[in-house]
């Protein structure tokens, strides 16, 4: 049964925050998850097909022309603090060449060959977004470029594991919110205005990846695939190596396609999950989505797309690993994955990618592995 005082408290601390409405009543649908089955979070291995045979970028020959670019946009999701690398700011400040950061490379390649620069947008935490932005004001052309820079990605409150009410941490207040994963980004776009205000201007298409992948470049022929498909969300995925065993991958589901991330794998199927043989593509979170079914996706049911729930246990002070430090105690985040969207769409597409649009930075040696390629 679910703990409605705590879920009030939770509902109650958020609407303090000034959290958005839509935010709190999708937060909601997933608390309440919580108390629906001992297994939630779960996907099992006995419920999902692999996926073995996609097409290729290499098949790819035709490319969209200047009129269909722009139509696009480019949004880099952009909330994470460098914390796995020991810091405590943005990743995306991190020195990488020649005095450029990620910001710097990401606004280059924003720029395409044809001379064509296509609109660009992060969405940022509350971590992130104004160091972002600082770095970001010295590109005079993308104050101008007709759209928001940056929206924000939503937070909820860090869920007492024992209680389900609000966790608290006194030393650090702000250690008590967590941001709700990437899937937010589907109803931040729209709470933002920033969705309406693309789709006004005549945009159309998304192309959304992670600012620690580089190699995520905007591609025209990846974009002419999406649309002489009429896929309305395409996911890049990319063949495993032994350092992404533990990746999300793509599944089907019955009749849909779903993302299956590591955690949401059944302790007893872990050996049938990881095997390459039945999974071979590990998800890269480059994906196209077709803003116009989004925004109609959106409308249909108050912002809740019904992306699998991924319940995320730690600290709520994953820092400090001190076991004498009663305060910090373990909590339950509730997230989704943005990759996860490809469930809640009609006309989906899967697109087998080289590793060279694959090279995402999670510690110090993927970064060597970058800047060796730069």
């Amino acid at each position: 049964m679910v703990n409605v005082e705590a879920l009030n408290s939770c509902k109650e601390k958020m609407q303090k925050e000034g959290i958005n409405s839509l935010h709190i009543s999708i937060f909601e649908k997933y608390f309440n998850q919580l108390f629906s089955d001992s297994d939630v979070g779960y996907i099992p291995e006995s419920e999902v097909e692999g996926v073995k045979n996609l097409d290729s970028f290499e098949s790819l020959t035709s490319a969209a022309s200047d009129e269909e670019i722009k139509s696009a946009v480019i949004i880099k999701l952009n909330g994470g603090l460098a914390t796995t690398m020991g810091l405590d700011r943005a990743k995306v400040l991190l020195q990488l060449k020649d005095g450029k950061n990620f910001l710097d490379y990401i606004v280059d390649a924003a720029k395409l060959d044809n001379g064509i620069r296509v609109p660009l947008i992060f969405m940022d935490s509350f971590r992130t977004s104004q160091d972002t932005l600082n770095y970001l004001s010295k590109y005079d052309f993308l104050q101008d470029q007709g759209f928001p820079l940056d929206f924000l990605q939503s937070k909820e409150p860090k869920i007492d594991f024992e209680t389900y009410y609000p966790a608290v941490y006194n030393q650090d207040p702000s250690l008590e919110w967590c941001p709700p994963g990437h899937g937010d980004i589907y109803a931040s776009l729209f709470t933002s205005g920033i969705l309406e205000k693309l789709i006004n201007s005549g945009i159309k298409y998304a192309f959304i990846s992670n600012a620690d992948n580089l190699a995520a470049r905007f591609d025209a022929r990846i974009l002419k695939y999406i649309i002489d498909n009429d896929f309305s969300f395409c996911s890049e995925l990319t063949r495993k190596t032994e350092n992404d065993i533990k990746g999300g991958h793509i599944v089907k589901r019955g009749s849909r396609y779903v993302l299956r991330e590591f955690s949401q794998i059944p302790p007893s199927d872990k050996d049938d999950a990881l095997n390459p043989e039945n999974h071979p593509f590990v998800n890269t979170n480059n994906v196209w989505v077709n803003l116009h079914h989004l925004l109609e996706l959106i409308k249909c049911d108050n912002g809740y797309l019904g992306l699998p729930l991924i319940k995320n246990v730690k600290n709520v002070n994953p820092q400090d690993k001190s076991l004498q430090d009663k305060e910090n105690v373990k909590v339950i985040q509730l997230e989704t994955a943005m990759g996860a969207g490809i469930g809640a769409f009609e006309n989906v597409g899967l697109l087998e990618i080289p590793r060279t649009r694959f090279l995402p930075v999670k510690d110090y040696a993927d970064l060597d592995r970058l800047k060796a390629v730069l």
